[in-house]
C-alpha cells in the first residue's frame, strides 16, 4: 500500500518501457499509491492482494494463470518474496521466457527447501540495485550468483536544480520513513551535540511512520523543539530545495533514491558507513562517511562541513560526476532493456 523506492522504480520503469513502444501491464494492490499513480498515467492496472500464503490459494493461482495467458507475456518483474512464491510456478508452467526478481534489501535469502525451489528453478534472473543487495542474494545460495545483474536506481541528469548557498543557520535534512532501521534517534543525539556547541542549526526530518511518537517524545524530553522539526510528508523536490546538508543515519538499508536525489541537488552529504551508502558516497570526494552510530563524529563532521565553503563546493562539483558515472538513468534503463532482450 505504501509508496517507496521499489514502487517508484516500477512506476518509472513502466512509463519508460511504454514510451519505447512496449506493451506493459501492472498487477498491484487495489487502492495502493502505485495503483493511483498508474491510473493517473493512463495505465489500467490489474488488482490482486498477495500475502504470505497466497501461493497455496487456488483462486488466486487460477486468476493469475488466466491473466498471464491472456496477456501473452514475455517477461515478468517481481518485487518481493511473496510474489515470487505465487508467480514462480505459474510463470514456469506457462513457459514465460523471463521471470525476474528485483531485490533491494540486504538481508540474505534463507536456503530453505521452498526458497531453493523457487529461486533456482523458477526465477530466471535477478536484479540487484547495489553490490550489497547482490551479495544478499547469493550469500547462502551460491549457484544464484550467475543469475544476478546489478542495475542501480537511475537519476535523470537532464534537469539539474540550481545551487542554493548555505546561510548562517544551517538546515540539515533527512527524508525517509520513520522506522527504527533509518536511525532517526541518532539525529536526536547529533542535535544534542550541536546544541551544546552553540551552533546555529535546525534538523528537518521529513516522512511518516511508526517511530513518529517516540521521536516527538524524545525531542521534547531533550528540549530540542526549536532545533529538530518533524515535517511529515513533503515532496522530495520541495524538501531538497529547503535544506543545506543531507544526513543519513541509517542503521541498515538498501540503496535509497533520496540519497541519489540529494546528489542531484548537489547537497553536501554525511552518512553512516552502513549497507550500500558507500556505493553512492565516496568519503572525501562527494560526501563524508562516518563509522556506524558514532553520533559525536557525525555532529563534528556536520559542523566542519557547514563552515567550509571550499569543502562544500568540492562535494557539490563531484556529486554530479558520481551520478553520471554510476547512476545515469539512461544507462540503467539500457541495461534493463538488455536483460529483457528488448
Amino acid at each position: 500500500m505504501a509508496w517507496g523506492d521499489s514502487e517508484k522504480w516500477h512506476y518509472n520503469t513502466s512509463k519508460y518501457l511504454r514510451s519505447k513502444g512496449h506493451s506493459v501491464h501492472n498487477v498491484t494492490t487495489h487502492g495502493s499509491e502505485l495503483s493511483k499513480k498508474l491510473l493517473n498515467s493512463n495505465f489500467k492496472p490489474y488488482y490482486l492482494k498477495v500475502g504470505g500464503f497466497s501461493y497455496i490459494n487456488p483462486i488466486k493461482k487460477i486468476k493469475l494463470t488466466k491473466l498471464f495467458s491472456k496477456l501473452n507475456l514475455d517477461s515478468i518483474i517481481l518485487n518481493c518474496h511473496n510474489d515470487a512464491k505465487l508467480v514462480g510456478l505459474i510463470a514456469n508452467n506457462l513457459k514465460i521466457k523471463k521471470v525476474i526478481f528485483r531485490r533491494v534489501i540486504n538481508n540474505p535469502i534463507k536456503p530453505t527447501r521452498r526458497n531453493l525451489k523457487i529461486y533456482k528453478r523458477y526465477i530466471t534472473d535477478f536484479i540487484a540495485n547495489s553490490r550489497e543487495a547482490k551479495r544478499s542474494i547469493y550469500k547462502n545460495i551460491r549457484s544464484l550468483k550467475s543469475k544476478i545483474s546489478i542495475i542501480y536506481n537511475g537519476v535523470d541528469l537532464h534537469e539539474i536544480p540550481r545551487l542554493k548557498p548555505i546561510q548562517s543557520k544551517v538546515i540539515i535534512g533527512n527524508l525517509g520513513r520513520l522506522v527504527e532501521q533509518n536511525g532517526h534517534i541518532n539525529l536526536i543525539e547529533v542535535a544534542k551535540v550541536l546544541k551544546n556547541k552553540e551552533i546555529q542549526f535546525e534538523i528537518h526530518i521529513a516522512g511518516t511512520g511508526p517511530m513518529k511518537e517516540k521521536l516527538n517524545t524524545l525531542i521534547k524530553k531533550e528540549d530540542l523543539s526549536d532545533e529538530v522539526k518533524l515535517l511529515g510528508n513533503v515532496e522530495n523536490k520541495d524538501f531538497l530545495n529547503s535544506v543545506d546538508i543531507c544526513v543519513f543515519p541509517s542503521l541498515f538499508e538498501g540503496l535509497t533514491n533520496i540519497m541519489l536525489e540529494a546528489q542531484l541537488y548537489q547537497k553536501p552529504t554525511v552518512a553512516f558507513n552502513t549497507a550500500s551508502n558507500n556505493e553512492v558516497i565516496t568519503h572525501g570526494y562527494n560526501g563524508l562517511l562516518i563509522p556506524p552510530c558514532n553520533t559525536n563524529l557525525m555532529a563534528s563532521a556536520l559542523d566542519t562541513l557547514s563552515k567550509s565553503n571550499l569543502v562544500q563546493n568540492w562535494f557539490q562539483k563531484n556529486s554530479l560526476n558520481i551520478l553520471n558515472e554510476k547512476f545515469n538513468q539512461k544507462r540503467m534503463t539500457s541495461k534493463l532493456e538488455e536483460l529483457l532482450e528488448l
